[in-house]
């Protein structure tokens, strides 16, 4: 791919965006793919728009990739029109919501994987809009587990905000956010998340 091909993405998916008209929905990674094809396939060079000359990924994310996840994967996609006639990726969410963590779990976790702003659109309030919608989506009735969060994540409070985000929801369940001092297989979480004595999922 040309150095051209590059800057021509990036004005044609960053240019003249209206913020003010992100549409929140959600995917499953089959409905992604087609997503894709519609909107980030570019005619010319029979290639995905990216601004990445490493890796393929759409342009200006960093987390979400042109590859095919798990079909148990979830993405919370913000996207709007761009001067093309198509859409650009503002902001996602990747999630599994209905992960088990422990055999005969009878009520499954809801696990945040990943969780990103556009480059090319940061520092414009968008993450709280993120969260806030995210926290509509899940199913109230499972506890929550969230990835650990980047150097660039904990700099900007993607996990203080992720939370108050839910709790003012009116989220009830509980709320683990990962960190280098998390063990999600001790006898205390396990008895939270199961209620009684459990197996640990073999893998």
């Amino acid at each position: 791919m040309e150095l051209n091909d590059i800057y021509r993405f990036t004005r044609e998916y960053t240019w003249g965006i209206d913020l003010s008209k992100i549409e929140w929905v959600v995917m499953d990674t089959y409905h992604l793919m087609d997503f894709f094809d519609k909107n980030y396939l570019d005619y010319k060079t029979w290639n995905y728009a990216t601004d990445d000359l490493l890796d393929q990924k759409p342009v200006g994310m960093h987390y979400l990739s042109f590859r095919k996840e798990s079909p148990d994967m979830r993405y919370l996609l913000g996207i709007c029109p761009n001067m093309i006639g198509k859409n650009t990726i503002i902001a996602c969410v990747s999630y599994i919501e209905n992960y088990k963590l422990f055999t005969n779990q009878s009520v499954p976790l809801t696990y945040l994987c990943t969780c990103e702003v556009n480059k090319h659109f940061r520092n414009r309030g968008i993450s709280k809009i993120m969260f806030d919608e995210f926290a509509k989506v899940i199913n109230p009735n499972q506890h929550f587990i969230a990835t650990p969060q980047s150097l660039d994540g904990g700099f900007c409070h993607v996990h203080d905000n992720l939370r108050k985000s839910l709790i003012n929801s009116g989220f009830e369940k509980s709320i683990t956010l990962k960190d280098e001092m998390t063990n999600l297989f001790s006898p205390e979480f396990r008895e939270m998340i199961c209620g009684e004595e459990m197996q640990l999922k073999k893998k």
